[in-house]
């Protein structure tokens, strides 16, 4: 027995995304019975309609309409009306026409671009007509977002090109088709030159065909990197090493090359380095290159005995913070910074913690003397004033010549200079005696509620390299709660 059209119902797979359906000039009873059909074939739908011009109105304000049906037979509100005002405002809007004569509107529905044309008592033609177009209109959206997507890719690549060290170029048949800046300043090529240029130019005759072997690995979908000699514009010639691999680029089969010299190589590691022994504020050693550097001058040539270890405190630092704000914080601690740079010259100077700098250097002054003229060029620099702060920076000052120095290591030598540094806070308070230079009584002193005992154990571990990892926490990237 063969299927009647009107109940053959075909579901196309949609992610069960409810379907947004304007129905426009057709009866109530009507549009209840599409939307029935609708879902018994498995299709959520939120359906409006409507047999008026002003409710047209009222539901295009609302939401434009992107799937629409439009009886052609209603007397009050015409076909060309009602699609002109759908159009208005979405352009793009899929309209299925309906009639009772549809032959008679099968020129009209041609010429005005519309999606179908049924007749207006089938249903089950028009329930597929709907999900046809309402799948059409989902593969539209998704291809929308993959062009956004795409253009926001090329966008990233394009600014990831721009900004990258390396000398990064796209050759197609071995002639370059796209360079960025560094690539192009390595061979001294403006982008004018590069267009047309073959990478076989810029390549020493002697190193041609190892470069032209490569070129055939990389077309055979291979990654394969080796050192030439390339020539510069200006006539001199060059080593590097450069990396070929197969990609694509606007569809079109070409091959990546990267070129990487041992300057630039060189000019990233010491980068590296700046930022791994760097203080990112101040620019002065952090805390660790600075015990490191200490220990490797004592290990060495040994430690000066003209020379003197002095840690120089903000005391009010975190007061000023509550009070003044950070901003002012941070200009104090570039200021202090570049009074103390200034002053001590090139000698081993650090930002050894929050709001203390410690600084190794020679002198032949007394150590009370030389700390004193480091505090004097500290009040000379006009802190408050530069930092437009409401109260005076407060520093202590604590020192250790590094004669005293024998037979202890770099971090206990760091250890009792925070001590006489700390001893110096504590008589600015009470004798108004902002500086102090460690003797043997400083010995014993220690913080309240510190054990020195498990405070000499980590000193210890730490010189021994004797910490073991018991136990590492995984944090994800992502946010995922179970890692």
């Amino acid at each position: 027995m063969a299927a009647s059209p009107d109940s053959v119902f075909q579901s196309l797979d949609n992610g069960n995304s409810p379907l947004e359906l304007l129905m426009i000039g057709s009866s109530s009873e009507d549009a209840a019975r599409i939307a029935a059909a609708l879902r018994n074939s498995g299709q959520p739908v939120r359906l409006e309609s409507t047999e008026t011009r002003e409710g047209l109105l009222r539901l295009l304000e609302t939401e434009p309409a992107d799937l629409v049906t439009i009886n052609a037979d209603s007397t009050a509100l015409p076909p060309e009306q009602a699609i002109e005002m759908v159009r208005e405002e979405n352009p793009a809007a899929s309209i299925i026409l309906l009639s009772e004569h549809p032959p008679q509107w099968a020129e009209y529905a041609s010429q005005a671009g519309l999606r179908d044309l049924l007749h207006s008592i089938s249903t089950g033609r028009l329930v597929f007509a709907i999900q046809r177009e309402y799948q059409t209109l989902l593969l539209r959206q998704e291809l929308a977002r993959l062009r956004d997507q795409l253009q926001g890719a090329e966008a990233r690549f394009q600014k990831l090109l721009r900004s990258t060290r390396d000398a990064v170029a796209y050759l197609h048949e071995g002639t370059h088709i796209q360079s960025n800046p560094v690539y192009q300043e390595l061979f001294g090529l403006s982008p004018e030159d590069m267009r047309g240029l073959t990478m076989l130019d810029l390549v020493a005759p002697e190193d041609r065909d190892d470069f032209r072997h490569l070129l055939k690995r990389a077309r055979k979908e291979e990654f394969a990197e080796q050192e030439l000699l390339f020539r510069h514009r200006q006539g001199g010639t060059f080593r590097a090493r450069i990396s070929v691999s197969p990609t694509q680029v606007h569809d079109e089969h070409c091959v990546q090359v990267i070129i990487r010299t041992e300057d630039a190589e060189d000019e990233l590691q010491a980068r590296i380095n700046e930022l791994i022994d760097r203080d990112p504020q101040t620019r002065l050693l952090n805390r660790h290159a600075f015990v490191r550097a200490l220990e490797s001058i004592q290990s060495g040539q040994g430690l000066p005995e003209d020379g003197l270890l002095m840690e120089v405190s903000i005391d009010n630092f975190a007061e000023l913070c509550d009070r003044e704000g950070l901003d002012k914080a941070d200009c104090l601690l570039n200021e202090a910074a570049e009074t103390l740079r200034g002053h001590f010259g090139g000698d081993l100077l650090s930002r050894f913690g929050d709001h203390e700098f410690l600084v190794l250097t020679r002198t032949d002054q007394a150590p009370d003397s030389a700390a004193a003229a480091c505090l004097d060029a500290l009040y000379q620099a006009d802190l408050r004033s530069r930092c437009e702060l409401d109260e005076e920076p407060e520093f202590s000052l604590g020192v250790i010549p590094t004669r005293q120095s024998e037979g202890l290591s770099a971090l206990e030598l760091v250890r009792r200079c925070r001590r006489a540094a700390r001893q110096a806070r504590e008589e600015r308070q009470t004798q108004n005696e902002p500086i102090s230079v460690f003797n043997d009584e400083m010995s014993g002193f220690a913080d309240p509620g510190v054990n020195t005992e498990i405070v000499g154990m980590i000193d210890g571990a730490l010189e021994r390299d004797g910490f073991r990892l018991l136990y590492q926490p995984i944090v994800s990237l992502e946010g995922d709660t179970r890692e």
